[in-house]
């Protein structure tokens, strides 16, 4: 099974994690929030996972979804890079309906893929 990483523990995230997790989709790995308090709660929600704070914390993963607020995604993605533990074929993702996947484009220079998930779509 493919792991998953999440970034931000907003309400799309969480529960797309919780649903996926109740379906065999994914194994989540790590939960990294700003808050532990937040992390940890979001890691009972879904049933798994293991919540940190830090971005350096994160383990490899074949996913990584970028849940945050829209305003974040870029920072966010550009501190993924520099924690450097993206590995050539990882997928990048959030699930913004305001922004196009492009604002990931630093995760693709290192060779991952990136993609945009609405609920019309299949994911990438």
């Amino acid at each position: 099974m493919k792991t998953l990483n999440i970034i931000g523990c907003g309400n799309v995230g969480k529960t797309l994690a919780h649903l996926w997790v109740k379906h065999g989709v994914f194994q989540i790995q790590d939960v990294c929030n700003r808050s532990l308090e937040s992390a940890q709660n979001t890691c009972t929600f879904i049933g798994q996972g293991n919540p940190i704070q830090s971005f350096n914390d994160l383990r490899p993963a074949d996913v990584f979804l970028i849940g945050t607020a829209d305003q974040s995604i870029a920072d966010c993605c550009d501190l993924l890079v520099a924690s450097n533990v993206l590995q050539a074929g990882n997928i990048v993702f959030h699930c913004s309906g305001a922004l196009p996947a492009s604002i990931l484009n630093y995760a693709k220079k290192i060779w991952c893929s990136h993609c945009q998930y609405s609920s019309n779509q299949k994911l990438c």
